[in-house]
């Protein structure tokens, strides 16, 4: 008869650490008031959106083209195009795909080919695979990917799609493990330095970020993207952006870009 036994305590495995304290931790710097300066505004990947350091989130519906939005992004923002019409600084672009692999594939083929961006001008790579951001040793190695990648490039952005996908056996409503999970954004943008930007979903009521508030909290940028119901249209605003002036809410349309097997 199957039924509940008993278990002794120290036989439970204990709860994984994202990262280890010793090597998260930079710990505290002091300056004195000669020493304190104004440095200016944060240098932006794209102008209004996205600075060339930090964390943040781009936010929508599963049905809205965050996947397509951020594919574009990355193949503009790795040649130094424009982006929907907004100014780019050329960074090195790590995308990791955690969701269709070859879809994705298809869609960085048609951003080449709607945004007329030849493959030799774009300077990022494509990881697909498995990535668990709660597991310290996949961290770390996704930090030196990083690194051995981008040929010590002075600027990078750090793709993450899904965010769902990279944290499994995390709770998403957990204010602890979404606490741990952005500081563990936070290190790999600090050790990369880098941008790093997360893909993530919308609630039920697709009224705001799924999850726990610390989410948001915590991260440096955010971005939504939101379909119109009467168009193909999307509006893109940022919900949050900690330094720097935001841009005002726009809207774009997502086009179909017919491909051929020599695309």
């Amino acid at each position: 008869r199957q039924g509940i036994e008993p278990v002794d305590v120290d036989d439970v495995p204990k709860p994984k650490k994202i990262i280890t304290d010793k090597q998260m931790s930079r710990g505290l710097s002091v300056k004195r008031p000669s020493d304190i300066e104004y440095r200016g505004q944060p240098a932006m990947a794209v102008e209004g959106l996205f600075p060339l350091h930090g964390t943040g989130f781009l936010v929508g519906d599963s049905s809205v083209g965050k996947s397509f939005f951020s594919v574009a992004m990355c193949v503009a923002v790795g040649s130094g195009q424009p982006f929907l019409g907004l100014d780019t600084t050329q960074a090195f672009c790590f995308y990791v795909g955690l969701e269709g692999a070859t879809e994705l594939e298809a869609r960085f083929c048609a951003a080449f080919k709607g945004l007329g961006v030849e493959r030799s001008q774009a300077d990022f790579v494509f990881a697909s695979g498995d990535l668990d951001l709660g597991d310290e040793s996949q961290l770390l190695a996704l930090a030196d990917m990083y690194k051995a990648e981008s040929n010590a490039s002075p600027h990078g952005i750090i793709i993450i799609d899904t965010f769902s996908q990279a944290t499994p056996g995390l709770e998403e409503n957990s204010a602890t493990d979404m606490a741990q999970v952005v500081r563990a954004l936070t290190w790999l943008a600090n050790e990369t330095g880098t941008f790093v930007l997360a893909c993530h979903h919308t609630n039920k009521a697709q009224a705001t970020m799924r999850g726990s508030s610390a989410l948001r909290g915590n991260v440096d940028t955010v971005v939504t993207l939101e379909k119109h119901e009467t168009s193909e249209s999307v509006t893109v605003a940022t919900d949050k952006q900690r330094d720097g002036a935001p841009i005002k809410q726009f809207a774009v349309a997502i086009e179909d870009v017919q491909l051929r097997s020599a695309d």
